[in-house]
């Protein structure tokens, strides 16, 4: 039992196992000491289980013997080891011829008349097999006696037939071209024997590898060293495989390799499994793209490698109003969604640099060696290609993205600072407009650090009633007489004072807390109106409802309950909606359905500057148009303002809706719009925003004047 266990530890285990160890370049000194040490150890324990065998056992290198167990130091008639060890293998009468050997992954057996030290001679029978001793290629040699060399015969066919069922091996000449190939070669490369023996491995490369790396092997193994590694192969299918490979040089009488015998086990799967874990690692697995510390290591690699008078900008990409359909639609539908964000944006930016996903519905993008200018272009094109819609699960989308950019080195020197800042630029463009681009300034960071105050702010707000109405009347430019009002809300904090809503209304749309304060918009401005209405003031009123609200709550019924408990007549309330609702067409023209049918008046605030297109508001139930107050403000001095507010009349009424224009400042812009037939108008040159009993005061001298 004791040869079989040697044989097999050979075979299986500490050929592999030196081979692994052996390459003393790919370790650093540290490591590398303790592998030797390892390697002793295993050398000490292989001569160990050699010692305790009863059999004739010797080791060779073709030159010299390299080890002799007690047993054949008695057999010889030795004393001591050191008789035997070093010498020729002729000293003895022994032979071995190496040139001879067709094929070295075969055990070899033969007859050999072994001559003792007292010049006595007797007839072994040999077994000798190729392995791997005190790192370099040795034969060791076995003796049999004749009784037990039919059954020992058997033994070792029994344990090569079973390497070659759990190991790849191959033989090549010195000049790689394959020789041998066992039957766990022909399986996992799809080859038969006949198509692999005269090849090269050229015929099984994945082009995965590097020719350095090829260089590297041959460069190792025709030095006679053994190379140790991981290697990907394709099969004749086209599938790859990986192989954890020894390559062990076999010497001939000059120390010069003649054949090389290629070990190999197949660790394909543990290989996926390491892809797997390295991929989870380094990549977002919904949308495929680099995920935070992929992109952020990426970063700081670019950041080394900028070149000098080059600038490096980082982009910092915020999907506007994603919680929103996350809420409304659920979460599969957000997954689906920001992976088809995902792939747009790689498609639009793959050319220009990395991109990875930051987090949630933030996305990071590295552009190397580019300056302001380039990478403005280059949002403005993001911006541009998202303008087309997303069907996502049958729906149609119109998405926008708020983008904020740092440069290196003007906006920072580290990942950390350049991110940060990014950051806070992005979050100034969807404060104050989405859907745009905005580069840092230095100015931006105290606007940012107020965020979360300003959040607190709100909530405390909303308890504490410190909300208030102003109402800004419209005027129709037919009789001139006032015919209602739009709502806006006003914070007056006993901490900060009046707080402009260009400070506070992004931060509660970010946070949801524009739901609860629509709500509270809308119940007071239709208690006021009926509060007008019962003192014999016939005023409409208008209330913004934010996309939020629209989408997540039940708006239908929160419309209708607020009426229910005001007694408002629902003639009497405008809601305005901006274009952002049009991003889900098909629940909008449901909702507005339902708006429409109670009585209610449908407006479209801000038109022109979001989504609409003719084919939307032909399907949709809408009745006013209200014209933005950017389009108004250049007429009527500038022609193409002029073209653009003209053209914008004419179609909506020519589609069969009310035209309303805001922000009104001069008498010249109110004659452009009474000569272009705008029905009813809003601005500073027939009020500023005013208090509920200003409005009674001006109804009264409106009606009266």
């Amino acid at each position: 039992m004791v040869i079989e266990l040697i044989v097999i530890t050979i075979l299986l285990v500490f050929s592999w196992y030196l081979g692994k160890e052996w390459d003393q370049k790919r370790f650093e000194v540290k490591e590398y000491k303790e592998k030797k040490e390892q390697r002793v150890k295993t050398d000490d324990m292989f001569e160990r289980m050699m010692d305790h065998a009863s059999q004739f056992l010797f080791i060779h290198n073709d030159q010299q013997i390299l080890y002799v167990n007690p047993a054949t130091i008695d057999m010889l008639g030795a004393s001591d080891a050191r008789e035997i060890t070093g010498h020729s293998l002729s000293d003895f009468s022994l032979t071995y011829d190496v040139e001879s050997r067709d094929d070295i992954s075969d055990v070899c057996f033969m007859n050999q008349q072994v001559k003792r030290l007292n010049g006595e001679y007797e007839t072994i029978r040999m077994m000798s097999i190729p392995i791997i001793f005190k790192q370099q290629a040795a034969i060791m040699c076995i003796g049999i006696k004749d009784a037990d060399s039919s059954k020992t015969h058997q033994q070792f066919i029994n344990i090569n037939d079973a390497l070659n069922e759990s190991t790849i091996i191959a033989i090549t000449n010195r000049q790689g071209v394959i020789t041998y190939a066992n039957q766990m070669f022909c399986d996992i490369s799809q080859y038969k024997q006949e198509e692999l023996i005269g090849q090269t491995h050229r015929i099984i490369h994945s082009n995965h590898h590097s020719k350095e790396f090829f260089k590297d092997i041959w460069r190792t193994i025709c030095e006679g060293n053994v190379w140790k590694g991981e290697i990907k192969n394709r099969a004749k299918d086209g599938s790859h495989y990986w192989v954890d490979t020894t390559i062990v040089p076999i010497l001939d009488h000059n120390q010069k390799p003649y054949q090389y015998v290629a070990i190999r086990h197949n660790i394909t799967k543990s290989k996926e499994m390491e892809e797997s874990r390295e991929r989870l690692a380094n990549y977002d697995p919904l949308t495929q793209l680099p995920n935070r510390y992929n992109v952020s290591q990426y970063l700081a690699r670019a950041l080394r490698d900028v070149r000098i008078g080059k600038q490096l900008a980082v982009m910092f990409v915020d999907f506007d109003g994603f919680k929103l359909y996350n809420d409304t639609y659920g979460h599969s539908f957000g997954d689906e969604l920001l992976k088809s964000v995902a792939e747009r944006l790689q498609e639009t930016v793959a050319k220009y640099g990395k991109i990875g996903r930051y987090a949630g519905d933030e996305f990071l993008i590295i552009v190397n060696n580019t300056d302001r200018k380039n990478v403005e272009r280059i949002a403005k094109r993001i911006n541009k290609e998202f303008e087309t819609p997303f069907i996502v699960m049958g729906r149609e989308l119109f998405i926008t993205l708020s983008i904020g950019i740092s440069l290196y080195p003007f906006d920072g020197l580290d990942s950390e600072t350049l991110i940060k800042n990014a950051d806070t630029a992005m979050y100034r463009i969807k404060r104050l407009e989405k859907n745009g681009c905005s580069f840092f300034e230095e100015k931006y960071k105290h606007s940012n650090l107020t965020k979360i105050n300003i959040e607190n702010g709100i909530r405390k707000a909303l308890r504490n009633d410190e909300f208030r109405l102003l109402y800004q009347p419209k005027i129709d430019l037919k009789t001139n007489t006032i015919v209602g009002t739009e709502a806006l809300v006003r914070w007056e904090s006993p901490e900060w004072g009046t707080v402009s809503p260009g400070k506070f209304i992004s931060i509660a749309e970010e946070t949801g807390l524009i739901v609860p304060l629509s709500k509270w918009v809308l119940h007071t401005a239709c208690h006021q109106a009926k509060q007008w209405h019962n003192q014999g003031l016939t005023l409409n009123v208008a209330v913004n409802i934010s996309v939020r609200q629209f989408y997540l709550e039940n708006v239908v019924a929160t419309v209708s309950d607020v009426l229910r408990e005001t007694g408002l007549n629902p003639k009497h309330l405008t809601l305005e909606i901006t274009e952002s609702i049009f991003q889900d067409v098909v629940k909008s023209k449901r909702i507005l359905q339902q708006l429409k049918e109670m009585g209610i008046t449908i407006s479209i605030d801000d038109f022109g500057t979001g989504y609409s297109s003719l084919s939307i508001l032909n399907q949709l139930p809408i009745d006013q148009l209200k014209v933005d107050k950017s389009f108004i403000d250049d007429v009527p001095e500038n022609e193409n303002a002029v073209t653009l507010v003209k053209t914008i009349m004419n179609m909506g009424k020519h589609l069969g809706f009310e035209m309303v224009a805001e922000g009104i400042e001069d008498i010249e812009q109110e004659t452009f719009l009474k000569k272009h037939e705008c029905d009813i108008v809003q601005g500073y040159y027939y009020s500023k925003p005013v208090s509920p009993m200003e409005i009674q005061t001006y109804y009264y001298l409106r009606q009266g004047g």
